[in-house]
């Protein structure tokens, strides 16, 4: 059963059933004065996390391209790294979930402002712990 986890403005993390937080049945605790605002922060505890590369061709070195990955994928919160590659295209390993990786891979074939970003191949890579929790700038090997 998935489970999601709600934070009420009471700073108390609960869980629910899936389903019942989407349905308006959630109640705040009893002890909720009802004062603020209420903010709800829904996560899926067991959305799956996979490795992806993203090879991105074009006039993407030299234009802020990584530096705009490396702010895009801390907004996201995902884990990885971007590098320049010295044929001229780009690198992205991106650890999580699927959702991240489409908004991610929307966000790559855009690029930033300068860029002009003519392909974007993505292919399944192997998990690496050392990019779980944060997002770098690589540099050439």
């Amino acid at each position: 059963m998935r489970v999601l986890q709600v934070q009420a403005a009471s700073r108390r993390l609960m869980s629910l059933p899936h389903g019942e937080a989407s349905r308006g049945r959630y109640r705040p605790p009893a002890d909720f004065s009802g004062e603020g605002r209420v903010c709800y922060n829904f996560l899926f505890v067991n959305e799956p996390k996979q490795a992806r590369k993203y090879l991105i061709s074009g006039a993407v070195q030299g234009v802020g391209y990584r530096y705009f990955t490396q702010r895009a994928a801390a907004r996201m919160k995902v884990g990885g790294y971007v590098k320049n590659l010295r044929d001229g295209r780009v690198e992205v390993f991106v650890i999580g979930t699927p959702q991240q990786h489409r908004e991610l891979r929307t966000l790559l074939e855009r690029g930033p402002r300068f860029s002009s970003v003519t392909e974007v191949r993505e292919e399944a890579a192997s998990p690496d712990p050392q990019y779980e929790t944060e997002f770098v700038i690589g540099y050439n090997d």
